[in-house]
């Protein structure tokens, strides 16, 4: 990945992810045999990778706005479902910047390429200038890896972060724990400023709320056809044809108990000032039917249309 001037500013952090055609994938792989650059091989197994596995979420902006409202408690990032392995996504809010989630063995997907790309010839000089990046008899691990673009001078680069899920479980519950990484390089070289670190913070635990709302049975997203793309296509290049999902807020079934405890929060001396959303995991094995699964409750506004900020609390999460 680049270290880039202009990679500290998200206004320069892409809306439409710019992909690569199989012509300029294969351009690609030769500029990379004739550099010997591993960062353009980790470029173009980002783009390839998504090509053949991933998934598009296209996401409302009534949905991304109450997600942001909206707090974990006591999850576990590694117990969330995903429905693909690369994911895009895609927000209608025209100040979130789109990006990848995506989990994968990079030793196992960087093969792949190579088979796909190279001759036996090209393989031994890759694998002699960069490293035994082929071996595939090693036990690798699997790295989550969020991946955005930044525009500089008319061109597209990719910007990759390793965040392991201890790491987005952190993120999720305080602002701050990215500035508690020290000494660890979770930015691959890369220097943030303090709002840009809690920007990337914010957009790692959205997509974290994202995967768990549509883990949920009612909140399940349709998929659509290209034609029903809002504005998630102009001004794409080469969009891998993949599926694409729209994720849209749905209206609350209040229960019973609901109503009681709203009613309680009206009666009571204290002002109500309204109530952030939260989702829940049902841990317990008392909840013989909902063990295992998540639930959502979306945020309330109180009196004056307004919400409480959020305060953070550390606390460990359950083993």
């Amino acid at each position: 990945m680049n270290s880039l001037s202009q990679a500290d500013d998200p206004k320069n952090w892409v809306k439409n992810l710019c992909y690569l055609s199989p012509k300029e994938q294969s351009e690609a792989f030769a500029n990379a045999i004739k550099k010997q650059s591993k960062s353009i091989m980790t470029n173009l197994m980002t783009t390839y990778f998504h090509a053949k596995e991933g998934v598009q979420f296209s996401i409302e902006k009534a949905l991304s706005d109450d997600l942001l409202n909206s707090d974990m408690q006591g999850t576990h990032f590694s117990e969330v479902p995903w429905p693909a392995r690369s994911i895009e996504f895609y927000f209608d809010d025209p100040n979130l910047p789109t990006f990848l989630l995506q989990s994968y063995k990079p030793d196992e997907e960087m093969l792949k390429v190579l088979k796909d790309f190279s001759n036996k010839e090209e393989r031994r000089i890759l694998n002699e200038k960069l490293g035994k990046i082929t071996d595939s008899t090693k036990e690798e691990e699997t790295r989550i890896v969020w991946t955005t673009q930044i525009r500089e001078k008319g061109y597209a680069y990719w910007l990759g972060l390793d965040v392991q899920p201890e790491i987005i479980d952190g993120i999720a519950q305080s602002a701050d724990y990215l500035d508690s990484l020290q000494g660890r390089d979770v930015f691959k070289g890369h220097t943030f400023s303090k709002p840009s670190r809690d920007f990337i913070a914010t957009l790692l635990t959205l997509a974290y709320k994202v995967l768990v709302y549509i883990s949920i049975e009612r909140y399940r997203p349709q998929q659509i056809s290209r034609k029903q793309m809002r504005d998630g296509k102009p001004g794409v290049k080469n969009r891998p044809n993949r599926p694409t999902f729209r994720v849209v807020s749905l209206p609350q079934l209040r229960s019973q108990e609901d109503r009681e405890r709203e009613k309680k929060e009206r009666q009571a001396t204290h002002k109500f000032l309204g109530r952030r959303g939260h989702f829940h995991y049902y841990r317990d094995p008392r909840f013989v039917t909902r063990q295992g699964t998540f639930d959502y409750f979306a945020p309330v506004l109180g009196p004056d249309g307004t919400l409480p900020m959020r305060k953070f609390r550390i606390r460990k999460i359950p083993e």
